[in-house]
């Protein structure tokens, strides 16, 4: 497969959206999602591709089953190791049993000679649980996060998640512990032989406070185009939204973005995976959203993870190709000019109901090619009720924008997207010389103006 992004020289957009999430990135990034969706080769193709850009980055496994060691082809430990081919990028596992273990010593060896061998064994076995795991686990990424000293000079400090059941249980601990010790009259003296757990009061206030700092910390939600992870997507982010971590992002990993006509089995994979991106859960449509189409073999050791967000595949990019392009999948263009940049509560504030179309093409003109720093971003999942495969985009101001804008916006995204789809075409061996519009678009001037300018053929 071809990308079809336009190169920078001939939009004054930029199409590489994973090139804004590297911009956007704040310092605590946490990857989460069901088990077996890619969540460990994200995590690391973040880290690398972060650290390639000049940045120091720590990459952690919180995983018990994690081959952060295996991705990268670098042998790990339970401290910062640094990875040969990538200056600036460390990783290390957290292993949680050995956390435990740590921590239930640290628990039980104040009361070995003060108690009992049969009372210390006793307490012992109460901490041979999963929670003492999990509280573990989480005193580590905790002392990551809090820790100036250890942790100071890095940029970025990605969180490679066990399965989401586990992550929503270690990132709800700091939010139930500070309720617990700001609401017992005792402390924690009532836990007993974790009593030692008040000391980390003020640590779990701070990590709970960055935890929910859209500029400190941000949650990407990892999924496949199928419905059960993009549920379990769903339900996660949800949860963890009412923990207070709203700042959220959903990658869509492996998607399957094309099928020989002679291949049943790859065209119901197909159609089953249009089905799921057209049937997302309603919770996920307004996050941020990045996709990364199938590829042909396990992403493993650096030059792989290096072409992660760049090679051939990468669906963002390819945006106009994501769905099969053997017709034209352009949609209701009035309905698409009136929706594309605007999301439906701002429509009527923004353009009005009827909007007087003259009088914003008027303002329109008046905004410079760009929109004054408009991105345009595809996605590969329109809005269901334009009833178009295509792709669909959003678009963030660089400044606060009048109608005017929003409306140029609009119109060179619509632009961006005929273009896609003709590069897409002529991939495929059509020839195409010449474009037609009809109805309420051909009637809009500057609309022709820009597209013409877009595409460079005759409209």
């Amino acid at each position: 497969m071809h990308r079809t992004a336009l190169k920078a020289s001939d939009s004054p957009f930029i199409l590489d959206p994973f090139e804004d999430l590297f911009k956007r990135i704040p310092r605590f990034v946490f990857v989460t999602g069901k088990g077996g969706v890619g969540k460990t080769s994200l995590s690391c193709a973040l880290a690398v591709n972060l650290a390639e850009r000049g940045r120091a980055v720590l990459l952690v496994s919180t995983d018990p089953a994690s081959n952060l060691d295996e991705v990268l082809q670098t042998p790990l430990g339970a401290s910062p190791t640094p990875i040969s081919g990538v200056p600036g990028l460390r990783a290390m596992n957290i292993n949680p049993s050995a956390a435990a273990a740590v921590y239930r010593e640290s628990v039980v060896a104040p009361y070995r000679a003060a108690l009992p061998a049969e009372v210390v064994s006793n307490i012992e076995e109460q901490l041979s649980g999963a929670c003492t795991v999990e509280i573990a686990a989480f005193n580590e990424f905790a002392a990551l996060m809090d820790d100036t000293e250890a942790t100071g000079a890095f940029e970025h400090i990605i969180f490679d998640t066990a399965p989401s059941g586990h992550t929503l249980r270690l990132l709800a601990l700091p939010a139930a512990w500070t309720d617990f010790l700001q609401g017992s009259p005792v402390g924690a003296s009532c836990l007993g032989p974790l009593q030692g757990l008040a000391a980390y009061k003020d640590r779990y206030e701070r990590v709970l406070q960055a935890l929910r700092d859209p500029s400190l910390t941000l949650l990407t939600l990892v999924a496949r185009a199928q419905a059960a992870t993009l549920q379990e997507a769903a339900r996660t982010g949800d949860e963890l939204a009412g923990l207070g971590l709203k700042n959220q992002c959903l990658v869509i990993n492996a998607v399957m973005t094309a099928a020989r006509d002679d291949d049943p089995l790859a065209q119901s994979m197909l159609k089953q995976t249009q089905e799921a991106l057209r049937e997302i859960p309603k919770s996920l449509r307004d996050l941020d959203r990045w996709t990364i189409a199938l590829k042909p073999k396990q992403v493993l050791g650096l030059e792989q993870l290096r072409q992660v967000f760049s090679a051939p595949g990468v669906v963002a990019e390819d945006a106009a190709s994501s769905l099969p392009m053997a017709h034209n999948h352009c949609p209701d263009l009035d309905a698409l000019i009136a929706r594309l940049a605007v999301k439906p509560p701002d429509l009527d504030r923004v353009v009005g109901e009827r909007p007087d179309w003259n009088a914003l093409e008027s303002r329109a003109r008046a905004v410079p090619a760009g929109c004054a720093g408009v991105r345009v971003m595809p996605f590969v999942h329109a809005e269901p009720s334009l009833g178009v495969n295509g792709p669909r985009f959003a678009w963030t101001p660089s400044e606060p924008a009048d109608a005017g804008v929003r409306f140029r916006a609009s119109l060179e995204a619509l632009a961006c997207l005929i273009a896609l789809g003709l590069r897409a075409h002529r991939e495929n061996g059509q020839v195409v010389e010449r474009v037609s519009v009809s109805g309420g678009i051909a009637r809009c001037g500057l609309m022709l103006e820009i597209l013409a300018s877009m595409i460079g053929l005759p409209v």
